[in-house]
């Protein structure tokens, strides 16, 4: 909907929750991928080079 005008702070205030509330949890699913392939690699690191270079290797080729 197009306003014209300028809003009213509850009308933005009303908006900014309504996006938040999808927002917010989808945002954090979307971050998990990533933290657990950082752990995942700081876990492999111990092991050294090779294994995280294997590592990285196959969780490409997985995804291909």
């Amino acid at each position: 909907m197009l306003i014209f005008g300028r809003p009213k702070f509850k009308e933005i205030l009303s908006s900014w929750r309504s996006i938040l509330y999808i927002g917010l949890p989808a945002a954090l699913v979307n971050m998990l991928a990533p933290i657990n392939t950082a752990i995942v690699t700081i876990m492999v690191a111990n092991q050294g080079e090779l294994a995280v270079g294997g590592f990285g290797a196959a969780s490409r080729w997985k995804r291909s």
